[in-house]
């Protein structure tokens, strides 16, 4: 029925484990990261990963099998590179809120045999709650409709996500939401369940910054986040002071309609930027193309050698929208403020091939454009900013300072 593909979470048989695990090999090797990255020695390595995987009993639910299958992407960098458990598309939250739909879901089998957690779980809210700011562990909220609570395992590099109660009735307190392994002291390799579907998201590498993880956007409970940005409009421009103008770029969308909306927006503004700073703010920004983000960068580069920029960049900024800050960074009169970029940047698809594995229950969604920037350096790093800005006020308010000393100085 339902949320995820309808199968049974239970009792996959061997050939179908075997036939999705060859044909996801396949598909990987296909990709221009996977040519870039795995070679000689590593190569090698890669082979002997897939032997290993492949001669191990099959998993006993769909979340072992995933994990295991997600293991074949652990050694490619390229967060672009998508693998997912395949889902009912037409599920949308308003269905979630069906009596009708929630009441035949939660008898089902499939939200029976959801992955729980078997712990006090009143206990380990106590616990979390009393955390550090700055520990991974803790209490997590995805805006005001889940609370997730993350600890720590008896391994020392692995967490847990818990699902700690939700406006959805989809979810049960104690089902499992994420599972994490810790890479490095701000990053982790994850597999989440997606909040509406409940279907099972590979995350190469989500980035812990000032208590959010970037990729789902979980942020600590009571944490203000002031590095985020949101507007339904993509594109704004004001001025905020006389001398200080302000320009949103949220996205460089590439399909027709966007880019008739960024072409208007960028011909009502080209011949008004007249202010000595102008703060441009990329916060949020997931990329897009090319043709959309050059005709701004252009008016960038050019406004620069008459005043100064401020560029505003978050963990956040992905894809395209991280080409354009690094692009930027290097000119005179411009500088990047804020804090490191997401590092989804090498790679990119740009034909929407999103393959079903042989059983129907998971999908890929490849990359098919090489790193022809030469820009896997910046690959899962992301793009750094020249002067970090803290979480601890607006940081419009903080630009306006430095601004302001800028001029006197």
């Amino acid at each position: 029925m339902l949320l995820l593909t309808g199968k049974s979470l239970l009792g996959q048989q061997k050939n179908e484990f075997q036939k999705d695990f060859d044909f996801l090999y396949q598909e990987l090797q296909k990709t221009p990261s996977y040519a870039d990255q795995i070679t000689g020695e590593k190569k090698t390595a890669y082979q002997n990963l897939y032997a290993k995987l492949k001669a191990q009993p099959v998993a006993p639910t769909a979340l072992d099998t995933f994990y295991n299958l997600s293991k074949l992407l652990w050694p490619i960098k390229d967060k672009h590179l998508a693998f997912y458990q395949n889902y009912n598309r037409d599920i949308d939250f308003k269905t979630l809120q069906t009596p009708g739909f929630i009441r035949d879901y939660r008898t089902s089998p499939t939200f029976k045999s959801f992955p729980r957690v078997k712990l006090n779980l009143d206990s380990l809210e106590s616990s979390l709650a009393k955390k550090a700011t700055g520990s991974v562990e803790g209490i997590y909220v995805i805006g005001d409709v889940a609370k997730i609570g993350i600890y720590r395992t008896l391994r020392k590099d692995s967490l847990v996500g818990v699902l700690l109660s939700s406006k959805l009735q989809t979810w049960d307190r104690g089902q499992l939401f994420s599972i994490l392994i810790q890479t490095s002291p701000n990053s982790f390799r994850t597999v989440y369940c997606d909040l509406a579907t409940k279907a099972f998201r590979y995350v190469e590498n989500d980035k812990l910054t000032n208590g959010q993880f970037h990729h789902y956007d979980l942020k600590k409970l009571n944490i203000v986040s002031y590095a985020n940005f949101r507007s339904n409009d993509a594109y704004i421009f004001n001025t905020l002071e006389p001398n200080i103008q302000y320009l949103h770029l949220g996205s460089f969308n590439g399909s027709p309609e966007n880019l008739k909306i960024a072409k208007a927006f960028y011909n009502r503004i080209k011949d008004t930027l007249t202010a000595p700073n102008l703060i441009v703010d990329l916060r949020g920004n997931i990329g897009g193309a090319a043709k959309c983000a050059n005709q701004f960068f252009a008016l960038l580069k050019n406004y620069s050698e008459k005043g100064k920029v401020f560029v505003l960049i978050n963990g956040m900024v992905i894809s395209m929208g991280e080409r354009f800050a690094l692009r930027l960074k290097p000119i005179k009169n411009i500088k990047l403020f804020g804090e490191t970029t997401n590092g989804m940047i090498a790679y990119g698809n740009n034909d929407g091939y999103s393959p079903v594995l042989p059983s129907g229950r998971f999908k890929l969604y490849p990359t098919n454009m090489p790193d022809e920037a030469g820009l896997l350096q910046y690959e899962e790093v992301g793009v750094e900013p020249h002067v970090f800005l803290n979480n601890k006020s607006d940081w419009i308010k903080q630009l306006k300072v430095i601004i302001r000393r800028t001029t006197v100085n």
